[in-house]
């Protein structure tokens, strides 16, 4: 088989965006990593919203641009962070690379971060990316899945097979 090495998808709302979060959210497990990178407003949360209603949260999850972490209680604990309003300097001394060793105080889980791009030393080594870019075109979006690592290959396998079956 294979291996899938990007997906692009347009989406033309909000409901759409969800859609292909919980579709996303359907092959995430434990120590998932799916990193965030777009503007401000482009649907990084509302993407984010998608894969935490696919974990049967049936609440919307909050934009931790002012808590800067968020757990959600889930089957798997789910892990929303934002660095938007963080230096790269204070990400690295927050200790919110914590979160995607897990263990010990923090539990291991899926990990969500918005605004990863503003600090890539924290990386894992198997991580998904999503680049979100706003359309010309009213509520469109271009969305951009990119796989780093075997795991997040798998995860993007499962997507598109998820995405053939709709």
């Amino acid at each position: 088989m294979t291996r899938p090495r990007r997906i692009k998808v347009r989406t033309s709302s909000a409901e759409e965006t969800k859609r292909l979060g919980r579709l996303l959210g359907g092959g995430l497990k434990i120590g998932d990593v799916v990193l965030f990178a777009a503007e401000l407003g482009a649907g990084k949360t509302t993407f984010v919203q998608g894969v935490v209603s696919r974990w049967g949260i049936h609440r919307e999850a909050l934009s931790p641009t002012f808590i800067l972490a968020e757990t959600i209680p889930a089957r798997v604990p789910i892990h929303h962070l934002d660095f938007y309003r963080l230096s790269k300097k204070e990400v690295l001394s927050a200790g919110l690379d914590d979160y995607l060793a897990g263990g010990g105080v923090i539990p291991k889980g899926v990990v969500l971060i918005e605004w990863a791009d503003r600090c890539p030393e924290i990386w894992p080594v198997d991580y998904l990316l999503v680049k979100i870019k706003i359309s010309n075109k009213k509520g469109e979006r271009e969305i951009e899945l990119i796989p780093h690592g075997p795991r997040a290959e798998k995860i993007l396998g499962l997507l598109r097979d998820s995405m053939r079956v709709r």
